[in-house]
């Protein structure tokens, strides 16, 4: 069984300012070409936020492949935020949350150096309380390899809320993977608008992640 430990360093910023630091680390196990499931750990800092200064995230996913490049994929993530004194049970604004994904996913042959793949997934966002919601996420990815060390990726992301689903989130990303026998290095840069309704929000991340694969 092959094995990707993936270690993840991402920035972002709100109109020009840092606002959040994540390093984290995932681990995923190919159980065949077909099927795979991972666990990743997630620590955010943030800069500008008044009340919470940390968040801890842990996510397990899975991916089968039932028809040719045609799948199932799911997750489901646990997000805790803390502040310098402790954990966040009397922050309202920042309650513990769990997200639980389902959907599915298309990939398709490379063909002249480019592979198409997209995703369709529902998401349901539980806060622990009273407030619940529910989204519709349509990702779409272009990765185009250039030589046998150097790939590029560009893709987008349309997230809808259940609740107001005339605004919905989007988001765009680019990058580069560069391959060095089982390691791997990415560069990427994401912008994200952030419902798209007045106040609109602006978000851009820049990303490294540094994947090394072993096992047969």
């Amino acid at each position: 069984m092959k094995k990707l430990l993936i270690i993840i360093l991402t920035v972002s910023f709100v109109s020009g300012f840092c606002q959040e630091f994540r390093t984290g680390i995932s681990i995923t196990n190919k159980f065949s070409k077909k099927t795979e499931a991972g666990i990743k750990y997630q620590s955010r800092f943030y800069t500008r936020s008044p009340m919470s200064k940390y968040a801890d995230v842990l996510q397990l996913s899975g991916k089968h492949e039932i028809f040719k490049n045609l799948g199932v994929t799911g997750a489901v993530r646990y997000s805790r935020y803390r502040t310098e004194q402790g954990l966040s049970d009397l922050m309202p604004d920042y309650p513990d949350r769990l997200k639980f994904y389902i959907g599915t996913f298309y990939q398709s042959k490379r063909m002249g150096g480019y592979r198409h793949s997209a995703k369709l997934q529902y998401l349901h966002s539980d806060y622990f309380s009273d407030k619940q919601k529910n989204f519709l996420n349509l990702e779409y990815n272009l990765n185009y390899k250039a030589g046998e060390t150097i790939r590029f990726l560009f893709g987008s992301e349309l997230i809808m809320d259940f609740a107001e689903p005339r605004y919905p989130d989007l988001r765009g990303f680019f990058g580069g993977i560069i391959t060095y026998g089982r390691t791997e290095l990415e560069i990427s840069y994401m912008a994200e608008c952030k419902n798209m309704v007045p106040p609109v929000t602006y978000t851009s991340y820049i990303q490294v992640m540094i994947g090394f694969e072993f096992g047969k």
